[in-house]
């Protein structure tokens, strides 16, 4: 059985904490400070917190990347897009179906989607592997 490569999920997993703290703080900001929709405003957080994401990842886990930062910011982007819609319908199920408040839905999303955009960023953005 191959592993997964566990230095480099630590460190993604303390940016992405870092990055999740971010967009939460930035969603709770939204929902506080502004009429928008909970899912525009989850939204909004998660591309902010993604950009920020792709920044740190690139300066710091994944150093040995040949993508110019825009292509790989695009890579990211579209990687995470997905992330974004499963985020998204994650969050509309806890709140309307199980009335979840939409703070600790995005909380409870948050494991899973995080380790689907680990390993599709890492094989596809970094062009790296996932396991040893």
């Amino acid at each position: 059985m191959r592993k997964i490569k566990f230095a480099q999920l630590v460190r993604y997993t303390i940016v992405g904490t870092f990055a999740s703290f971010c967009d939460f703080m930035l969603l709770w900001l939204l929902l506080s400070t502004t009429p928008l929709h909970y899912l525009l405003a989850a939204g909004i957080a998660f591309c902010a917190a993604t950009l920020l994401h792709y920044t740190i990842n690139r300066k710091f886990n994944y150093k040995t990347t040949k993508r110019i930062f825009s292509v790989g910011a695009g890579y990211f982007f579209t990687v995470n897009v997905a992330g974004l819609i499963l985020t998204l319908v994650l969050i509309a199920f806890f709140v309307e179906i199980i009335n979840i408040p939409p703070l600790l839905a995005r909380v409870i999303a948050l494991p899973f989607v995080g380790l689907v955009s680990y390993i599709l960023n890492t094989k596809i953005t970094f062009q790296g592997h996932v396991f040893k």
